[in-house]
C-alpha cells in the first residue's frame, strides 16, 4: 500500500493532467471521460488556488485582529476591548501557548532576561 497523497502532490498531479491537449474527441477517448476527468482536473486545480488564497487571507486578519488585542504594559487587561487578560477575542483566536509566548504579552517581556 502506497502512503497518502500530499495535498501539493495531489496538486501538481491535478496540473499535471490539466496540461494535457485540449484536442479531444471521443472517437480518440472512447466515451470521453478522459475529456471530463482533464475538465476536473483543471476545475479541482482552480479551486485549490483560490481556497489557498482566501486561507492566506483570513490568516492576514486573523494575524491585524491579533496584533490590537494586546496585554496592557500596566494592567491585567485586552488593550483593544479592555476585558481581562486574556480576552474572549484574543483566547478564540490564538492558541493557548500562544497566550503566554506571545511578544505581545507583557508578561513574557518582563520575565524575559537580558542577553
Amino acid at each position: 500500500m502506497s502512503a497518502p497523497m500530499t495535498p501539493d502532490a495531489a496538486l501538481a498531479r491535478l496540473r499535471q493532467y490539466g496540461e494535457r491537449t485540449s484536442t479531444w474527441s471521443t472517437a480518440t477517448y472512447n466515451d470521453g471521460t478522459e475529456k471530463a476527468l482533464h475538465e476536473i482536473a483543471l476545475t479541482l486545480a482552480a479551486e485549490v488556488e483560490q481556497l489557498r488564497a482566501r486561507g492566506d487571507e483570513l490568516e492576514a486578519q486573523r494575524a491585524a485582529v491579533l496584533a490590537l488585542h494586546r496585554k496592557h504594559a500596566d494592567s491585567n487587561h485586552c488593550f483593544a476591548d479592555d476585558e481581562m487578560w486574556p480576552c474572549n477575542t484574543r483566547a478564540a483566536l490564538a492558541p493557548m501557548d500562544d497566550l503566554h509566548d506571545s511578544p505581545l504579552s507583557h508578561d513574557t517581556a518582563k520575565a524575559a532576561k537580558p542577553r
